[in-house]
Protein backbone atom coordinates (compact mmCIF):
# COMPACT_ATOMS: atom_id res chain seq x y z
CA UNK A 1 0.00 0.00 0.00
CA UNK A 2 1.60 3.31 -1.05
CA UNK A 3 2.01 6.12 1.21
CA UNK A 4 -0.57 8.64 0.14
CA UNK A 5 -3.16 5.52 0.12
CA UNK A 6 -2.34 4.59 3.80
CA UNK A 7 -3.20 8.28 4.53
CA UNK A 8 -6.00 8.66 3.29
CA UNK A 9 -7.38 5.23 4.61
CA UNK A 10 -6.12 6.20 8.27
CA UNK A 11 -8.31 9.59 7.80
CA UNK A 12 -11.08 7.58 6.61
CA UNK A 13 -11.08 5.09 9.36
CA UNK A 14 -10.70 7.50 11.93
CA UNK A 15 -13.88 9.46 10.61
CA UNK A 16 -16.09 6.53 10.44
CA UNK A 17 -14.38 4.56 14.20
CA UNK A 18 -12.77 1.43 12.12
CA UNK A 19 -9.72 1.69 14.65
CA UNK A 20 -6.57 1.84 12.09
CA UNK A 21 -8.39 1.07 8.99
CA UNK A 22 -6.54 -2.71 8.50
CA UNK A 23 -9.84 -3.85 7.34
CA UNK A 24 -10.79 -0.91 5.41
CA UNK A 25 -9.52 -1.49 2.28
CA UNK A 26 -10.34 -4.80 2.16
CA UNK A 27 -13.72 -4.48 2.87
CA UNK A 28 -14.04 -1.22 0.80
CA UNK A 29 -12.89 -3.63 -1.89
CA UNK A 30 -15.15 -6.43 -1.23
CA UNK A 31 -18.44 -3.82 -0.91
CA UNK A 32 -17.84 -0.67 -2.41
CA UNK A 33 -16.08 -1.93 -5.67
CA UNK A 34 -16.99 -4.01 -8.73
CA UNK A 35 -14.28 -6.00 -9.45
CA UNK A 36 -10.41 -6.36 -9.23
CA UNK A 37 -9.57 -2.90 -7.49
CA UNK A 38 -5.96 -1.16 -7.37
CA UNK A 39 -4.30 1.23 -4.87
CA UNK A 40 -4.51 3.55 -7.56
CA UNK A 41 -8.18 3.21 -8.28
CA UNK A 42 -8.92 3.20 -4.11
CA UNK A 43 -6.78 6.54 -3.94
CA UNK A 44 -8.95 7.68 -6.36
CA UNK A 45 -12.41 6.92 -4.23
CA UNK A 46 -10.87 7.62 -0.74
CA UNK A 47 -9.64 11.44 -2.00
CA UNK A 48 -13.12 12.21 -2.81
CA UNK A 49 -14.80 10.45 0.33
CA UNK A 50 -12.35 12.27 3.05
CA UNK A 51 -12.68 15.79 1.08
CA UNK A 52 -16.36 15.73 1.48
CA UNK A 53 -16.92 13.86 4.11
CA UNK A 54 -19.00 10.46 2.47
CA UNK A 55 -19.23 7.05 3.88
CA UNK A 56 -19.08 4.65 0.93
CA UNK A 57 -21.42 1.96 2.93
CA UNK A 58 -24.32 4.10 3.02
CA UNK A 59 -23.75 5.10 -0.37
CA UNK A 60 -22.97 8.35 -0.23
CA UNK A 61 -20.17 7.17 -2.77
CA UNK A 62 -19.64 4.82 -5.06
CA UNK A 63 -17.02 3.46 -7.66
CA UNK A 64 -17.68 2.52 -11.28
CA UNK A 65 -15.38 0.62 -12.75
CA UNK A 66 -14.05 3.10 -15.97
CA UNK A 67 -13.69 0.92 -19.05
CA UNK A 68 -12.15 2.94 -21.60
CA UNK A 69 -9.10 4.36 -19.33
CA UNK A 70 -8.97 0.80 -17.03
CA UNK A 71 -9.99 3.47 -13.77
CA UNK A 72 -12.28 4.04 -11.31
CA UNK A 73 -15.33 6.61 -11.38
CA UNK A 74 -16.13 8.10 -8.12
CA UNK A 75 -20.05 8.29 -8.20
CA UNK A 76 -21.30 10.92 -5.31
CA UNK A 77 -24.57 9.38 -5.02
CA UNK A 78 -28.39 11.57 -3.84
CA UNK A 79 -27.39 10.69 -0.26
CA UNK A 80 -24.16 11.90 -0.56
CA UNK A 81 -25.25 15.11 -2.28
CA UNK A 82 -27.68 15.26 0.48
CA UNK A 83 -25.21 14.93 3.32
CA UNK A 84 -22.66 17.79 1.69
CA UNK A 85 -25.63 20.05 1.70
CA UNK A 86 -26.67 19.48 4.64
CA UNK A 87 -23.40 19.60 6.38
CA UNK A 88 -22.44 23.06 4.67
CA UNK A 89 -22.45 26.09 7.17
CA UNK A 90 -24.43 28.22 5.05
CA UNK A 91 -27.01 26.14 3.66
CA UNK A 92 -30.49 27.88 4.82
CA UNK A 93 -33.36 24.71 3.05
CA UNK A 94 -34.59 23.61 0.24
CA UNK A 95 -37.95 23.48 -1.88
CA UNK A 96 -39.16 21.86 -4.92
CA UNK A 97 -42.17 22.92 -7.27
CA UNK A 98 -43.52 20.41 -9.67
CA UNK A 99 -44.92 21.28 -13.22
CA UNK A 100 -48.85 21.04 -13.68
CA UNK A 101 -48.50 18.94 -16.50
CA UNK A 102 -48.05 15.47 -15.86
CA UNK A 103 -46.82 12.78 -18.57
CA UNK A 104 -45.94 9.37 -18.74
CA UNK A 105 -42.62 8.32 -20.09
CA UNK A 106 -42.24 5.12 -22.11
CA UNK A 107 -41.65 2.33 -20.21
CA UNK A 108 -43.01 3.75 -17.44
CA UNK A 109 -45.50 2.12 -14.65
CA UNK A 110 -46.57 5.49 -13.52
CA UNK A 111 -46.99 9.36 -14.64
CA UNK A 112 -44.74 12.09 -13.52
CA UNK A 113 -44.69 15.64 -13.42
CA UNK A 114 -43.14 17.24 -16.97
CA UNK A 115 -40.57 19.07 -14.94
CA UNK A 116 -39.42 19.80 -11.47
CA UNK A 117 -37.59 22.51 -10.12
CA UNK A 118 -35.18 22.31 -7.68
CA UNK A 119 -34.87 25.90 -5.43
CA UNK A 120 -31.53 25.53 -2.57
CA UNK A 121 -31.59 28.62 0.16
CA UNK A 122 -27.63 29.70 1.53
CA UNK A 123 -27.31 32.08 4.31
CA UNK A 124 -24.72 34.05 2.47
CA UNK A 125 -26.71 34.42 -1.04
CA UNK A 126 -29.32 37.21 -2.02
CA UNK A 127 -30.98 35.32 -4.36
CA UNK A 128 -31.45 31.09 -3.88
CA UNK A 129 -29.92 28.81 -6.93
CA UNK A 130 -32.75 27.48 -8.95
CA UNK A 131 -32.45 24.50 -11.35
CA UNK A 132 -35.02 22.73 -13.77
CA UNK A 133 -34.96 19.54 -14.97
CA UNK A 134 -36.93 18.26 -17.75
CA UNK A 135 -38.10 14.46 -17.39
CA UNK A 136 -37.46 13.77 -20.49
CA UNK A 137 -33.82 14.76 -20.70
CA UNK A 138 -33.29 12.26 -17.78
CA UNK A 139 -35.44 9.46 -17.75
CA UNK A 140 -33.96 6.36 -18.47
CA UNK A 141 -35.54 3.50 -20.47
CA UNK A 142 -35.76 -0.06 -18.92
CA UNK A 143 -32.91 -2.30 -19.53
CA UNK A 144 -33.66 -4.49 -22.95
CA UNK A 145 -32.35 -7.65 -23.97
CA UNK A 146 -32.34 -11.00 -25.60
CA UNK A 147 -31.72 -13.89 -23.76
CA UNK A 148 -31.67 -17.75 -23.38
CA UNK A 149 -35.35 -17.78 -23.46
CA UNK A 150 -36.18 -14.67 -25.71
CA UNK A 151 -36.66 -11.06 -25.22
CA UNK A 152 -36.86 -9.50 -21.77
CA UNK A 153 -37.16 -6.15 -20.01
CA UNK A 154 -35.93 -4.97 -16.98
CA UNK A 155 -37.53 -2.23 -15.27
CA UNK A 156 -35.74 -0.08 -13.15
CA UNK A 157 -36.74 2.75 -10.68
CA UNK A 158 -37.17 5.01 -13.64
CA UNK A 159 -40.00 3.34 -14.60
CA UNK A 160 -41.40 2.34 -10.82
CA UNK A 161 -39.86 5.91 -8.86
CA UNK A 162 -40.00 8.26 -11.76
CA UNK A 163 -41.39 10.91 -9.35
CA UNK A 164 -38.70 10.10 -6.92
CA UNK A 165 -36.19 9.79 -9.37
CA UNK A 166 -36.95 13.72 -11.09
CA UNK A 167 -36.40 14.92 -7.74
CA UNK A 168 -33.11 12.80 -6.68
CA UNK A 169 -31.81 14.60 -10.01
CA UNK A 170 -33.09 17.91 -9.76
CA UNK A 171 -31.43 17.73 -6.37
CA UNK A 172 -28.30 16.66 -7.58
CA UNK A 173 -27.96 19.03 -10.79
CA UNK A 174 -28.97 22.42 -7.84
CA UNK A 175 -26.55 20.88 -5.61
CA UNK A 176 -23.44 21.03 -8.02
Amino acid sequence: MTTALSKLTQTLATKLAMGDGADLISTLKATAFKGDVTDAQMTALLVIANQYGLNPWVKEIYAFPDKQNKGIIPVVGVDGWSRIINDHPQYDGVEFVYADKMVKMPGANVECPEWIECVIYRKDRSRPTRIKEFIDEVYRLPVQGNGQNGPYTINGPWQTHTKRQLRHKGLIQCAR
